[in-house]
């Protein structure tokens, strides 16, 4: 699976997840889980971990998880890729070849940092709203302005924000999703 399709599954679980703040193993579920993920820490030495309840295995997990990002040692993540129906996540050093072949081809996503890649994908669509930001504006002020109407976000006037029209327009232009009412 190419990275940028995992962050579009929205149920994740971390093994190897945690409280130590200064570990790969928490800063990954803490980024998931801030990013507005559905994710559990997997790893039986805790009861829980940021004040969520801590599962021993992914087979305790209340429900099925589309993700698995792997946090620890190669020997140790073998226990846990032989029987669990998911996409694995491995971080840099947590795998071997074998461990690859227990989870099958298409099944994992090997090396890249999970942290790193998730920082692209958000830079990628801010980027991405920023040009549409830019693209609206500009249709905008082709049009003279005056309030435009435009089917997003369930339709509203947006302002160029350049011109001093304000015809109907209450509030001010605030990016591609910000409609103001009509």
């Amino acid at each position: 699976m190419r990275t940028e399709l995992a962050f579009g599954q929205k149920k994740w679980a971390v093994v190897g997840a945690t409280p130590d703040e200064e570990k790969f193993g928490n800063k990954i579920y803490k980024m998931l889980r801030e990013a507005g993920f559905v994710v559990y820490p997997v790893n039986g030495r805790y009861d829980e971990i940021l004040g969520d309840k801590c599962y021993g295995s992914l087979h305790e997990l209340p429900e099925k998880v589309d993700m698995v990002s792997i946090v620890v040692r190669p020997d140790i993540a073998e226990n846990f890729v032989s029987d669990y129906d998911a996409v694995f996540w491995f971080q840099p050093n947590t795998y071997t070849d074998a461990t690859l072949a227990k989870v099958g081809s298409g099944k994992y996503i090997a090396g890249p940092c999970v942290l790193v890649e998730h920082r692209k994908a958000q830079a990628r669509i801010e980027n991405y709203v920023e040009k549409i930001t830019e693209w609206l504006r500009e249709k905008v002020a082709e049009a003279r302005c005056k309030g435009v109407v435009l089917g997003i976000s369930g339709g509203g006037r947006f302002c160029c924000g350049r011109c001093a029209c304000k015809e109907g327009v209450s509030g001010e232009f605030k990016g591609a999703a910000a409609a103001v009412s009509q």
